[in-house]
């Protein structure tokens, strides 16, 4: 698990097995993409909390302003995927606008 710690950690990642790193801040998936992880879980962002457009650079917290919310993949050895749920809290402002909570059910499984 990591939150604002030493990314270095994944580097104990075992490459024959999978791989799932949580994260507080998304924006550290970019350092950890060149280790075994597959599947990054992360929060932070609460997906924007009030999302104006221009503003956004603005409401949005340290190490979450390049991966917001929702899915994204990377190009790399593994097809790492990193996924940043926006949560059903609030940070600063009592109010969330143009950004809905959530609660996601991640369920893993294993193919053959």
């Amino acid at each position: 698990i990591i939150g604002y710690g030493d990314p270095t950690v994944v580097e104990e990642a075992e490459e024959d097995q999978y791989n799932l790193v949580l994260t507080h801040a998304p924006d550290v998936a970019d350092e950890l993409l060149p280790y075994n992880a597959d599947l990054i879980l992360s929060g932070h962002t609460h997906g924007g909390q009030v999302n104006l457009g221009l503003f956004g650079d603005y409401v949005l917290p340290p190490y979450g302003k390049k991966y917001i919310q929702g899915l994204y993949s990377f190009d790399t050895v593994r097809n790492t995927k990193l996924y940043v749920n926006s949560g059903i809290g609030m940070t600063f402002l009592p109010f969330r606008f143009l950004a809905p909570p959530e609660i996601t059910v991640v369920t893993l499984k294993k193919t053959p």
